[in-house]
C-alpha cells in the first residue's frame, strides 16, 4: 500500500517484478527462495523511539502496521510473525499494539479463522446438514484479490490431533483478543472438545498417566506433554483472559468453554486457573497481567463488594442474580471475596450459598480451585495463638464448604479430598475439622456425644425424627433455610459415597487419620519429613483425639 498520489497510477498496471515498493525504509523481497527483506534504518532510528512522544508519532504514520496487515492478508504469517518479533525486540507489546489498531486484530483473526475453516467444517453440525442439499460452486475470488508468496504461507489445518500444537502460535500472538470474534471462540471451545474427547477414546487414562513422575511415563509421553502443554496455554492464555474481558455476560461462550474443559482431569483444570488468576488479582495485578484483565476484575470485584453488602434473607434471590453476572466473566476475584467476607462473618453462610446457585457450571468449578487455595494460603494460621480452639476464619471456612458442597453435590469434589489426603500424610491434624464437617453436612453422619432421653426416644422412630434429633444434637440448628443440613437431599449424600470410593482416596483417608491419631496421643507432627516431638496444651490434645476417632 503505497502513498494516494502514486497509488492511482499503478492501478491498471501488471506487477512485472517480483519486488513490491514500499514506504522509505521498509521493502519487501519475493525471491524464488521466499525470502523477507526489511530495512529498520529509517523508522527505528534509536532506541528513543520507544519514548512516549515518539511513538506516538510512529503510530501516526502506521507504516508497519499497515506491512503486517498486508502480509496477514497474503497469509504470509511467517514474514508477518518475523516482523512482530522484531517489534517485540524493540520493547513494544503486541497485545496492546492490536488495541492501538483494529486493523491489525482483525487481520490476524481473519487469518485464524481461514486456518479452522476447514477442520471446523469437517467436524460441524451443520456440515452434516449440508449434506442433503447440491454443493455450491465456491467462487475464486481469492485468487484474483490475493497476491500468493512463493513460500512459507500460512496452510488451512487438517487435522484434529495436531489442532493445538499448531494453533498455538498464532495465538500466542492474540491472546485475549479472541473474545473480539465469538466466531473464533466457539470455534476453538469446539475444536478443543473434539481433541480431548478423541485422545480420550483412544486412552482413557492419557491424561491421567501423564501426571505421572517423568521416571514412570513411556518412550512417547514427549508428544502427550506437547499437546497438554498446547491445550492448556489456550485455555489459560487466550480463551478465559477473554471470557473475562469481553463486554456483556454470555453463559453460551461460558457453556462451550467448560464443555471442553470439563473432560480435562481436576489437576490440569486447577492448574488452567492458578495462571488464569496470576499471582495477584484486580489492581493488585496491574504490572503482572494485561491492562485491560486487570481492570476487568477490578470492575467485577467493585460490582460484587457493592451487592454483597446488601446480602440478605429478604434480597437473597436478586443478590444471587445480579452476582451471578459477576461470576460469569471473573469468577475467581468475586469469589475471593466471597470467602474472605465468609470467614469474617459466618452468619452469612446460609444466604451466601443460596444466592450462589444460578452459578455456571464455569463458575461452581472455579469455586472448588478457590476453596482449596483458601485453605492452602493460611494453612499456618488454623489455630489462635495461644490458645486451643480453631481460628475464625478456618471454622468458617469448614463449615462453609460442609454447606456448600451439601447444597450443590455435583461440584468438583476431588480437589478437596487430595488436598486432605496429603494434608493428612503430612501430619496436619487440623485439618481433620474440614473433613469432619463435610461428613456432617454433606453426608449426613455426626455422633452424639450426650444424649438425652427424649433424643434416644427420638432416635427409635423414623428417618426423619432421626435426621432432626442428629441436627439437633451436633449443634447445627443455627443454620436455616434451603442450606440447612436438615434440608440436605440423598443426592449429595450418594455423590459423596461415590467421590470417596471412585477417586480412591477413602482407604487412604482412614489409614492416615489412624496414624494421626497416634501421632496425637505421641505428641509429634511432621515437620519438613522429620518427626518432631512437641509439647502440646492437654485440652488440644484431647480435642484433636476426640475429632479422629469421631471421624473414622
Amino acid at each position: 500500500q503505497g502513498p494516494a498520489k502514486s497509488r492511482g497510477t499503478a492501478d491498471n498496471k501488471e506487477l512485472k517484478d517480483a519486488t513490491i515498493s514500499q514506504p522509505a525504509g521498509v521493502v519487501i523481497t519475493t525471491e524464488p527462495a521466499g525470502t523477507l527483506t526489511l530495512d529498520f534504518n529509517t523508522l527505528l532510528l534509536h532506541e528513543s523511539l520507544l519514548k512516549e512522544e515518539v511513538f506516538n508519532a510512529y503510530a501516526k504514520g502506521n507504516q508497519l502496521v499497515g506491512l503486517i496487515c498486508a502480509l496477514l492478508a497474503f497469509r504470509g504469517w511467517a514474514q508477518a510473525r518475523y516482523v512482530l518479533n522484531l517489534l517485540e525486540e524493540k520493547g513494544v507489546n503486541i497485545l496492546t499494539l492490536m488495541c492501538c489498531f483494529g486493523e491489525l486484530k482483525a487481520a490476524i483473526i481473519e487469518l485464524t479463522k481461514w486456518q479452522l475453516d476447514q477442520l471446523y467444517s469437517s467436524k460441524s453440525y451443520f456440515q452434516h446438514v449440508a449434506l442433503a442439499a447440491p454443493p455450491k460452486e465456491k467462487k475464486n475470488e481469492d485468487r484474483k484479490r490475493i497476491i500468493r508468496l512463493p513460500s512459507e504461507q500460512a496452510q488451512q489445518l487438517n487435522s484434529v490431533d495436531t489442532f493445538p500444537q499448531e494453533i498455538c502460535p498464532i495465538l500466542s500472538y492474540i491472546g485475549y483478543h479472541v473474545c473480539d470474534s465469538p466466531t473464533l471462540f466457539t470455534q476453538l471451545c469446539r475444536l478443543l472438545k473434539a481433541h480431548i474427547d478423541g485422545k480420550l477414546k483412544q486412552n482413557p487414562n492419557l491424561y491421567v498417566s501423564d501426571l505421572r513422575p517423568a521416571e514412570s511415563k513411556g518412550p512417547q509421553s514427549g508428544a502427550v506433554c506437547d499437546s497438554i502443554d498446547s491445550v492448556v496455554s489456550i485455555y489459560a492464555h487466550s480463551l478465559l483472559p477473554g471470557l473475562s474481558i469481553r463486554r456483556g455476560n454470555n453463559p453460551f461462550l461460558a457453556s462451550q468453554l467448560y464443555s471442553g474443559l470439563s473432560l480435562l482431569p481436576f489437576p490440569l483444570r486447577f492448574c488452567v486457573y492458578e495462571m488464569w488468576r496470576g499471582p495477584k488479582t484486580a489492581k493488585e495485578g496491574i504490572g503482572m497481567k494485561p491492562l485491560e484483565l486487570s481492570f476487568a476484575e477490578t470492575k467485577a470485584l467493585f460490582m460484587a463488594r457493592s451487592e454483597f453488602k446488601r446480602l440478605a434473607k429478604e434480597n437473597t434471590v436478586v443478590i444471587g442474580r445480579k452476582l451471578t453476572k459477576c461470576t460469569q466473566s471473573c469468577p475467581l476475584v468475586v469469589y475471593n471475596h466471597v470467602l474472605n467476607q465468609i470467614e469474617s462473618f459466618d452468619n452469612l453462610i446460609p444466604f451466601a450459598v443460596e444466592a450462589l446457585k444460578y452459578s455456571s457450571d464455569l463458575s461452581r468449578d472455579a469455586m472448588a480451585y478457590c476453596l482449596v487455595s483458601q485453605l492452602k494460603a493460611k494453612s499456618d494460621h488454623k489455630m489462635k495463638e495461644g490458645d486451643t480452639n480453631y481460628s475464625q476464619w478456618f471454622a468458617s471456612l469448614s463449615k462453609f464448604i460442609g454447606v456448600y458442597y451439601g447444597r450443590y453435590p455435583s461440584t468438583e469434589l476431588k480437589g478437596l479430598l487430595f488436598y486432605l489426603l496429603r494434608s493428612f500424610s503430612e501430619g496436619q491434624s487440623l485439618d481433620l475439622l474440614v473433613l469432619k464437617d463435610l461428613l456432617v453436612l454433606m453426608g449426613g453422619c455426626d455422633t452424639l456425644l450426650d444424649v438425652s432421653q427424649i433424643q434416644l426416644e427420638g432416635l427409635s422412630a423414623g428417618k426423619a425424627l432421626r435426621a432432626e434429633v442428629m441436627m439437633m444434637g451436633s449443634g447445627t440448628t443455627a443454620i436455616q433455610g434451603p442450606a440447612a443440613p436438615g434440608a440436605r437431599n440423598r443426592k449429595a449424600q450418594s455423590e459423596l459415597r461415590a467421590v470417596l470410593l471412585t477417586s480412591r482416596t477413602a482407604i487412604p483417608l482412614l489409614l492416615f487419620i489412624a496414624q494421626i491419631r497416634t501421632r496425637i496421643i505421641a505428641g509429634c507432627s511432621d515437620d519438613g519429613g522429620s518427626s518432631v516431638k512437641r509439647e502440646q496444651q492437654l485440652k488440644l490434645v484431647a480435642h484433636l483425639f476426640d475429632t479422629s476417632q469421631e471421624v473414622l
